[in-house]
This record gives structure tokens, C-alpha cells and sequence, in this order.
């Protein structure tokens, strides 16, 4: 059985955070097409799933995406903030 949270949340936006302790903080938008050739990637069972997970994963690349590299915590949750912002700009 499915938990109440698990089937009532949205995504609003999808994140690809990465650590960099050189970075400057960067955002960077994503296409859908880009966003899914690394969801898909990273899918440990979309193979198994088949096209239900071909659907969800598309369906997901369809959200505002963004890529964030940052040096340090207070860097990524300022990123972070501004994709809460960016992506309900989005609609």
C-alpha cells in the first residue's frame, strides 16, 4: 500500500545537484530532452518497469529542470531557493 504523502506530492521542479569544492555556484535550465537522458541514466529499473517508467521519466522531464554545481551548503540552498522561485514563475 502506498503511503497518503507518496501518492498526493507533485514535483514542482527536478535538480541535478553537483559538489564541486572550486565552483562558483552555477545554474544552469535543462531541456526535457536532457533532463531525461540523465533520469534514464541514472534509473536503476526502467528496464523492468518498461513503459511505465519510459512515461513517468517523461512525464518528469516535462517539469522546469535545472543543473546546480556549488562549493558549499549555503551556496546550493541559495540555488536552490531560486529554482523554488524560477520554477513557480514556471507555472
Amino acid at each position: 500500500m502506498r503511503s497518503p504523502a507518496c501518492g498526493s506530492r507533485r514535483a514542482r521542479a527536478i535538480v541535478f545537484p553537483q559538489y564541486d569544492p572550486g565552483a562558483e555556484p552555477t545554474l544552469e535550465r535543462l531541456t526535457a530532452s536532457e533532463c531525461f537522458v540523465r533520469l534514464s541514466a541514472s534509473s536503476t529499473n526502467a528496464t523492468v518497469l518498461g513503459e511505465a517508467a519510459f512515461e513517468s521519466l517523461w512525464a518528469l522531464s516535462h517539469k522546469p529542470v535545472f543543473a546546480i554545481a556549488y562549493p558549499d551548503l549555503a551556496s546550493a540552498r541559495a540555488l536552490v531557493d531560486r529554482v523554488w522561485r524560477e520554477s513557480a514563475d514556471a507555472g
